[in-house]
């Protein structure tokens, strides 16, 4: 089950957020995880959207997590999960 993202949202089309250089392009970062329905997604929102936009497919057998990033977010976003009891591993590209 695909839910709308709850993070801020997006700078028109082709153009850099504000404050970020024109030629910035986020990094997407995938994580397996345990998180399984819409109410854990919810407790998440807050805290993931202190690293930008995200995204989640439940319909995974994965339960992908996808958020785009521009540093390494990595261990923070796994640290968010296990605050909130959930398991969480990034994904190789």
């Amino acid at each position: 089950m695909r839910l709308p993202t709850l993070a801020r949202q997006p700078p028109a089309a082709g153009l850099p957020a504000p404050g970020q250089p024109a030629d910035y392009v986020p990094e997407v970062l995938v994580f397996k995880t345990s998180v399984t329905r819409p109410r854990h997604i919810r407790r998440l929102a807050s805290g993931l959207a202190a690293f930008g936009r995200w995204n989640f497919d439940l319909d995974d057998c994965d339960h992908i997590l996808r958020v785009e990033v521009g540093a390494d977010a990595g261990p923070g976003i796994v640290a968010l999960l296990a605050a909130h009891g959930f398991q969480g591993e990034e994904l190789p590209d």
